[in-house]
Protein backbone atom coordinates (compact mmCIF):
# COMPACT_ATOMS: atom_id res chain seq x y z
CA UNK A 1 0.00 0.00 0.00
CA UNK A 2 2.98 2.29 0.98
CA UNK A 3 4.82 1.91 -2.11
CA UNK A 4 1.78 2.53 -4.40
CA UNK A 5 0.85 5.20 -2.59
CA UNK A 6 4.64 6.62 -3.53
CA UNK A 7 4.68 5.88 -7.05
CA UNK A 8 0.66 7.81 -7.44
CA UNK A 9 2.89 10.63 -5.35
CA UNK A 10 5.31 10.27 -7.85
CA UNK A 11 3.74 9.97 -10.83
CA UNK A 12 1.59 13.19 -9.64
CA UNK A 13 4.68 15.29 -9.45
CA UNK A 14 6.17 13.95 -12.72
CA UNK A 15 3.21 15.29 -14.40
CA UNK A 16 2.74 18.63 -12.26
CA UNK A 17 6.43 19.43 -13.04
CA UNK A 18 6.21 21.72 -15.32
CA UNK A 19 3.69 24.05 -13.11
CA UNK A 20 5.98 23.92 -10.64
CA UNK A 21 8.93 24.71 -12.26
CA UNK A 22 6.98 27.75 -13.72
CA UNK A 23 6.44 28.47 -10.47
CA UNK A 24 9.29 28.34 -8.77
CA UNK A 25 11.14 30.49 -11.73
CA UNK A 26 8.72 32.97 -11.43
CA UNK A 27 8.34 33.78 -7.47
CA UNK A 28 12.49 33.56 -7.32
CA UNK A 29 13.10 35.55 -10.26
CA UNK A 30 10.49 37.74 -10.82
CA UNK A 31 11.07 41.44 -10.67
CA UNK A 32 9.09 45.02 -10.18
CA UNK A 33 8.31 45.51 -13.21
CA UNK A 34 6.84 41.87 -13.76
CA UNK A 35 4.97 41.76 -10.73
CA UNK A 36 1.37 43.77 -11.39
CA UNK A 37 1.07 41.74 -14.40
CA UNK A 38 1.33 38.88 -12.70
CA UNK A 39 -0.81 39.88 -10.46
CA UNK A 40 -3.61 40.12 -13.16
CA UNK A 41 -2.79 36.89 -14.06
CA UNK A 42 -0.70 37.13 -16.78
CA UNK A 43 2.64 35.98 -17.39
CA UNK A 44 5.33 38.61 -18.84
CA UNK A 45 7.65 37.14 -21.76
CA UNK A 46 10.50 35.30 -20.07
CA UNK A 47 13.81 36.59 -19.85
CA UNK A 48 16.52 34.51 -21.40
CA UNK A 49 17.56 33.96 -17.90
CA UNK A 50 14.20 33.02 -16.57
CA UNK A 51 14.38 30.49 -19.53
CA UNK A 52 17.46 28.81 -18.53
CA UNK A 53 16.13 28.63 -14.75
CA UNK A 54 12.71 27.43 -15.27
CA UNK A 55 14.36 24.67 -17.81
CA UNK A 56 17.02 23.85 -14.50
CA UNK A 57 13.49 23.29 -12.28
CA UNK A 58 11.96 21.21 -14.62
CA UNK A 59 14.89 18.76 -15.52
CA UNK A 60 16.42 18.78 -12.32
CA UNK A 61 12.85 18.04 -10.81
CA UNK A 62 12.66 15.14 -13.49
CA UNK A 63 15.97 13.69 -12.58
CA UNK A 64 14.93 13.89 -8.51
CA UNK A 65 12.08 12.75 -9.37
CA UNK A 66 13.65 9.89 -11.66
CA UNK A 67 16.31 9.42 -8.76
CA UNK A 68 13.59 8.27 -5.83
CA UNK A 69 11.58 6.23 -7.98
CA UNK A 70 15.12 4.01 -9.05
CA UNK A 71 16.07 3.82 -5.81
CA UNK A 72 12.44 2.83 -4.13
CA UNK A 73 12.53 0.48 -6.76
CA UNK A 74 16.41 -0.97 -6.00
CA UNK A 75 15.04 -0.98 -2.39
CA UNK A 76 12.35 -3.11 -2.87
CA UNK A 77 13.78 -5.46 -5.47
CA UNK A 78 16.83 -6.33 -2.85
CA UNK A 79 13.82 -7.01 0.15
CA UNK A 80 12.19 -9.41 -2.33
CA UNK A 81 15.72 -11.08 -3.55
CA UNK A 82 16.44 -11.46 0.51
CA UNK A 83 15.77 -14.75 1.27
CA UNK A 84 13.12 -14.96 4.66
CA UNK A 85 14.79 -17.07 7.28
CA UNK A 86 12.43 -20.08 8.27
CA UNK A 87 11.53 -20.06 11.78
CA UNK A 88 12.26 -23.37 14.12
CA UNK A 89 9.07 -24.69 14.91
CA UNK A 90 9.37 -26.44 18.48
CA UNK A 91 8.45 -30.47 18.50
CA UNK A 92 5.14 -30.68 20.13
CA UNK A 93 6.23 -34.96 20.54
CA UNK A 94 8.33 -37.21 20.29
CA UNK A 95 7.82 -40.11 17.41
CA UNK A 96 7.64 -43.32 18.65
Amino acid sequence: MGTFLLVAILHALWDGMRGVALLLTTVLTATATSRPALGMGQLPTPTAGQFHTFLIFEFGGWIAISLVGLLTLRTLWQRAATPVPERAVPQTGTAA
